[in-house]
């Protein structure tokens, strides 16, 4: 939004008048601008801003540290929290003076009503507010970390690689304490984990089924008992005993068209022999 004049808004002016009472706690004003005024006593400070692009309406408590030399600021939504107040979820965008003037003096009900302790130094308050604040910023960063690991793990399961995707959801569980696995997630995994040997995770045809891998059988000839080699097996050239060929996808009209099958083979033979 462009072309709105600042200074009509009257912003300033109304902090001061819904922030009076700042002063009785011992602030004063220490810099005032179109969208922004600061007030500060001892090792705390109070900003009050106008967001330049946003137009968002918002309260920061800070304190001083390290003799002063560095700051730390908390937003007004922190602090109602960890002082156990309803904290609303509404963000407060100003564009015209009225508006102005109702959402700073909500903002100044709330600073007054819940934030008296830590603007007066209470070591328990800050401390609340600072563990809360931590834990926020963990949970942030846990959340983006489950988001990459979530979106390898859907990768790896179209790619049908099993073991990725169990590894992503392993690391969502076992290492992101403030993020859970969902029923589905739950039952990927276990899909994945649970495939045996010669299977892959994938679909087909996008619905989930996993598809087969086709892999080479077990040694031919005479099994140890006594059964002739399984569906799919394949022997020397004549289909008889010797060494195993490999398992063959048929063609659409049902029949490999460049080898006989073993049924076939068998069929030749005895015509032979009678030929004979």
């Amino acid at each position: 939004m462009t072309g709105i004049d600042r200074t009509a808004l009257a912003f300033p002016q109304s902090v001061r008048r819904a922030f009076g009472f700042l002063a009785e706690e011992g602030f004063a004003e220490v810099r005032s601008e179109p969208t922004f005024v600061r007030f500060e006593r001892p090792g705390v400070f109070v900003n009050v801003f106008h967001g330049r692009r946003s137009y968002e309406l918002g309260v920061e408590i800070g304190l001083r540290v390290d003799g002063e030399a560095r700051e730390v600021a908390y937003d007004l939504a922190t602090v109602l929290s960890a002082s156990e107040a309803f904290a609303p979820s509404q963000r407060w965008s100003a564009t015209t003076r009225d508006q102005v003037e109702r959402f700073v003096t909500r903002l100044a009900e709330l600073t007054e009503q819940h934030c008296l302790p830590p603007l007066r130094g209470d070591r328990a308050a800050l401390a609340r507010i600072e563990e809360l604040s931590a834990r926020r910023g963990r949970e942030d960063a846990e959340a983006m970390r489950a988001d990459d690991l979530r979106r390898r793990a859907k990768e790896a399961w179209t790619a049908g690689d099993r073991a990725a995707v169990v590894a992503a959801y392993d690391e969502i569980e076992s290492t992101l304490t403030s993020v859970t696995l969902q029923p589905s997630e739950r039952k990927r995994r276990d899909m994945a984990r649970d495939r045996q040997p010669g299977t892959e995770v994938g679909a087909i045809d996008g619905s989930g089924r996993p598809r087969q891998r086709v892999e080479a059988p077990s040694p031919a000839g005479p099994r140890a008992d006594g059964r002739r080699a399984g569906l799919g097996e394949r022997t020397g050239p004549g289909c008889g005993p010797g060494a195993v060929g490999r398992r063959l996808s048929r063609p659409a009209g049902g029949l490999d068209q460049d080898r006989p099958s073993c049924r076939q083979a068998r069929h030749l033979r005895r015509l032979r022999s009678t030929a004979r």
